[in-house]
């Protein structure tokens, strides 16, 4: 996990680089406050159809291909459900009391809507880089888009648009 924050981390600030000698590198405001840039976004699942346990969510910058961030999706834990068969239900709430901030699942709504979840959750990580994206270029899941319409994650002042490319 260390190595990929790394590389991770290393494409974010060539990005922030890239965009911000675009604009003009001497600005100490572009090289202080988030950049918005323009980005790829695509969740898929683990299996076909939606019924699977774990999907995925990728951004990827335009501009220079790199990858910036992602997230896993899941409705399964195995932990869990290997304790709930092997405990007491009073025994299971409290292992699972400190099992909680480690347990797999971070997503209980249905599998369709584990690729809007992951774009959110991306869209409001993306402040902690120092980066907006503000243009989505994606497969045109209205659902998506309208779930970021909805959650505004950059506040009321800052729109996302998208462009949708089939075959995406």
């Amino acid at each position: 996990a260390f190595a990929a924050n790394s590389v991770l981390q290393d494409a974010r600030l060539k990005v922030r680089k890239t965009y911000a000698d675009l604009v003009d590198s001497e600005n100490s405001e572009v090289n202080q406050s988030p950049i918005d840039i323009s980005v790829s976004f695509d969740g898929s699942w683990l299996t076909r159809g939606h019924t699977s346990m774990y999907g995925v969510g990728c951004v990827i910058d335009l501009l220079t291909g790199f990858v910036l961030d992602s997230t896993v999706m899941s409705k399964h834990c195995y932990k869990c459900i290997r304790a709930k068969s092997r405990k007491t239900p009073r025994d299971f709430r409290v292992w699972y009391a400190a099992h909680a901030t480690e347990c797999d699942i971070n997503h209980e709504g249905s599998s369709g809507a584990m690729e809007a979840e992951a774009a959110v959750v991306l869209l409001n990580r993306s402040l902690q880089h120092g980066l907006r994206y503000t243009t989505l270029l994606y497969d045109g899941d209205s659902s998506t888009y309208k779930r970021l319409c909805d959650e505004k994650p950059y506040g009321d002042n800052v729109a996302i648009k998208k462009e949708e490319c089939v075959n995406h």
